[in-house]
C-alpha cells in the first residue's frame, strides 16, 4: 500500500536510509514532511514501512524526486512502482 507518510513512520525510514548510508541527518526527513507533505510518501507491506519517496510538483505535468529508497529485500520493480503510483 501506498500512502502519506506520518510521523510514526520516522523511525522506519531511517533505518532504510540507514541501510544506503552510514552518514545521514536523520532530521531532514521530518523538514521534508513538514514542507512537502502531500510529496512524502511511505510504501507499507504487512505494516511495515518497506521504502519511500520525498518530492514535489513543479507544473501540471512535471515533478521532482528527492530521495528514492526501499528496503534491499524490496526489488527495483517495487521501487519503480512507488514513484510512478504518485508522480508518473
Amino acid at each position: 500500500m501506498i500512502r502519506r507518510f506520518a510521523p510514526e513512520d520516522f523511525q522506519e525510514v531511517v533505518e532504510i536510509e540507514s541501510e544506503a548510508f552510514s552518514e545521514h541527518n536523520s532530521l531532514l526527513y521530518m523538514s521534508f514532511y513538514e514542507t512537502v507533505g502531500d510529496g512524502f510518501l511511505v510504501a507499507e507491506q504487512d505494516g511495515k514501512v518497506v521504502g519511500y519517496v520525498v518530492g514535489y510538483r513543479s507544473g501540471e505535468n512535471e515533478g521532482h524526486i528527492f530521495f528514492c529508497r526501499c528496503q534491499r529485500r524490496i526489488s527495483g520493480k517495487k521501487n519503480r512502482y512507488i514513484t510512478n503510483s504518485r508522480y508518473l
